[in-house]
């Protein structure tokens, strides 16, 4: 199920789409085939983000931006993540 999505992108071997809601990547092969999905928090280790946006980088890596509350609440941090092998 797809909640909200916040950003695609076209990889050398196919689509990621990032769900900003259900907190999902999801992997789509070029042809179409649905491939899978992953749970940001249990992929990246973080407690309650949200995803801002994607964009693939000049070296085909792709950057993953997030906003995360602090423990403390005491403000929101953004978290970039590089991706790769796509």
């Amino acid at each position: 199920m797809i909640g909200y999505i916040t950003a695609m992108v076209e990889t050398e071997n196919g689509y990621i789409a990032t769900d900003g809601n259900m907190r999902d990547i999801f992997f789509w092969s070029k042809d179409g085939t649905y491939v899978g999905t992953v749970d940001v928090k249990e992929f990246l280790g973080t407690r309650y983000p949200w995803i801002e946006d994607m964009r693939m980088a000049e070296d085909g890596s792709v950057l993953l931006l997030m906003t995360q509350e602090r423990d403390d609440e005491s403000a929101s941090e953004l978290m970039v993540f590089r991706m790769s092998g796509f």
